[in-house]
């Protein structure tokens, strides 16, 4: 579709209310969001939203709720929590959104951190982990669960009935007025909660929807949480925007099966959903004859090499042959309508980048975070540039400050606009911390600008390391190209005040173990396959292999294998996986301290 199709933006929304307002007058009937009950997806239109936001809403001004107020959520996806949040904001509440994987530690910390008035509760299992809230915290007087049978709390669907019979009148708001206050999950210490007004979120939805073409014919499977400003943002309020629908994918797991029956047109994601698409074709294509297998290689190659310069003839009719019998079989896989991928939250692989192009279906990048509403630059249909993370966001203007580096040419990355937020709530010296003084966002991150105005993100500042050499090392890039191997589920490199770089390496057990069968290498148990170093060796060799345009000093010269990965719920990982490494180095550290304690391996080829 091309951009003269995108819906017409006539009168920028500047809240959260007003965004739902013209969206249900626009669009009415139109399906919205759309969820698997049994075999069947149902739909909730426009216009039946603003309908039980305005019954909640009622429900909730009952119970006392005003403005100012907060309302905590602990709730994946749901149509409940979109009716809430909405509810809350047309009384003058902030949400604060929480997600049901996070640790019960997390979730009470953020409800007395957050001085919450009420929490709303996904299960009832959620609601008898927080029952004690009410009595301990002096703020929080209501404790409500999206389950009806969860008595004797009440529910949200009694919330609605009770505000049909009691309506109350949406408060009139200011682009200022908080919306929602986003907790930034820590690598050390405890989380943040960022102040986004309803002014900082639409700034980013309207500057999004005047950037991509999309349209009230487009869908998006919805996999990001939108307790994440990723998802939140980009995804909910961005696509209500333009009139599109969104289906709630059901479980990681069926995120493939789910793109088959939803058939839809964008897909909004993270790049480890991305990376596990392209592992289940490659599985996919192992298990193919060779004809096929030859078939999907042409294709890569040649789509490849395409982008590069022009085809010959012979070239043309072989990717032709390649597309019609194996690559269009592929795209229905993924639905069969997908027209644009997003991908933020980390660097995106090339291997990602590679198939979705190869498909015929653009894959942009971009980068934001949570303290920004949350996009700062993207790559888009009209400004591309592979490798970088795009140009600044409209309304955006990014600089590089090398004195925070003491690098020449690798600063911090520091944005200005309208989505920076208010401040961390309650927390006056951290928010000081990171804004300079005419109002710029330090964002934390190293990375250049380039002559033509694209961003590339090199490194995070509390992530950087000094070798004994007095080289500086920035581990996260290295990282993020070391999981492109199929043998690595995760890893953590170290070598602060070492001679060298070592590795913490997850394995992925499958696919080892599939190499280990080809090669008739049989072990008796997971921790003698870890033990042996021929598979050490050939993790080396997929590390030489993938680091190799790396600077010697940055490469990895020994790592230490385990089975067990790294998690949100065993403390290794924030909840937007990032890795904690003061957590992994607790338990792991003396691991890694004996790899300097023997000869190092040969660097990996």
């Amino acid at each position: 579709m091309s951009s003269s199709a995108a819906v017409a933006i006539e009168r920028p929304v500047e809240t959260l209310v007003d965004l739902l307002t013209q969206s249900a007058t626009r669009f009415g009937r139109r399906p919205l969001l759309g969820q698997k009950l049994g075999e069947h997806w149902t739909w909730t239109s426009y216009q039946e939203l603003a309908e039980l936001v305005d019954h909640c809403r009622g429900g909730l001004a009952s119970l006392g709720i005003r403005r100012g107020d907060r309302v905590a959520l602990v709730s994946d996806n749901r149509l409940e929590w979109m009716v809430a949040a909405f509810a809350a904001f047309g009384l003058g509440a902030a949400i604060v959104p929480m997600i049901q994987a996070q640790a019960p530690t997390e979730w009470r910390f953020i409800v007395e951190d957050s001085k919450a008035s009420a929490l709303i509760c996904a299960t009832r299992e959620i609601r008898d982990a927080c029952a004690d809230l009410t009595d301990r915290l002096p703020t929080l007087t209501q404790l409500i669960c999206c389950d009806s049978t969860a008595s004797p709390s009440p529910c949200v669907e009694a919330l609605m009935k009770t505000g049909r019979d009691a309506p109350t009148p949406p408060v009139s708001l200011a682009p200022g007025d908080a919306a929602t206050v986003l907790y930034t999950p820590g690598t050390t210490g405890q989380p943040k909660g960022a102040i986004l007004s309803h002014g900082n979120i639409c700034s980013n939805v309207e500057a999004l929807a005047a950037t991509f073409p999309l349209s009230s014919a487009d869908r998006s499977l919805s996999i990001l949480p939108w307790a994440h400003a990723f998802g939140q943002t980009c995804e909910l309020y961005t696509m209500m925007r333009v009139g599109g629908s969104l289906a709630l994918a059901e479980s990681s797991a069926q995120i493939v099966s789910n793109l088959g029956e939803v058939q839809p047109t964008v897909l909004i994601s993270v790049p480890t959903i991305f990376n596990r698409i392209v592992d289940q074709v490659n599985r996919q294509m192992v298990a193919r004859p060779r004809v096929i297998r030859k078939l999907f290689v042409t294709g890569m190659e040649l789509s490849a090499k395409g982008r590069r310069q022009s085809l010959g003839l012979t070239e043309r009719a072989a990717l032709a042959t390649a597309d019609r019998l194996v690559l269009s079989r592929i795209r229905n896989q993924l639905g069969g309508k997908l027209r644009y991928a997003f991908s933020g939250g980390a660097a995106l692989c090339d291997r990602a980048t590679e198939l979705f192009e190869t498909l015929g279906i653009p894959l942009y990048e971009g980068y934001g975070l949570t303290e920004a509403s949350p996009v700062v630059t993207t790559n888009s249909p009209r400004s591309r540039r592979f490798g970088s993370v795009g140009k600044p966001l409209v309304g955006v203007r990014v600089t590089v400050d090398t004195a925070a580096t003491s690098d020449p040419r690798h600063g911090e990355l520091v944005a200005y606009g309208p989505g920076v937020m208010q401040g961390y709530l309650d927390r006056p010296e951290a928010s000081a911390a990171v804004f300079t003084a005419d109002g710029g966002l330090r964002t934390g991150d190293i990375g250049t600008l380039d002559a033509e105005g694209f961003v590339h993100v090199t490194g995070h500042l509390d992530q950087r390391y000094k070798l004994n050499n007095g080289r500086h090392v920035f581990p996260t890039p290295l990282e993020e190209r070391l999981r492109q191997s199929p043998y690595i589920a995760n890893l953590m490199v170290h070598g602060d005040r070492r001679e060298y770089n070592v590795a913490l390496v997850v394995v992925d057990l499958d696919t080892l173990n599939q190499w280990a069968s080809q090669r008739e290498l049989h072990f008796d148990d997971t921790a003698s396959l870890l033990a042996s170093e021929r598979v050490k060796g050939h993790i080396l060799a997929e590390i030489g292999e993938l680091s190799g345009d790396f600077r010697p000093y940055e490469r990895v010269r020994d790592v230490a294998l385990v089975a067990t990965g790294f998690s949100a719920q065993n403390g290794m990982l924030t909840r937007t996986r990032k890795l904690k490494r003061q957590a992994i180095m607790a338990q792991h550290g003396d691991r890694l301290a004996a790899l300097y304690d023997r000869s190092p391996s040969t660097t990996a080829r």
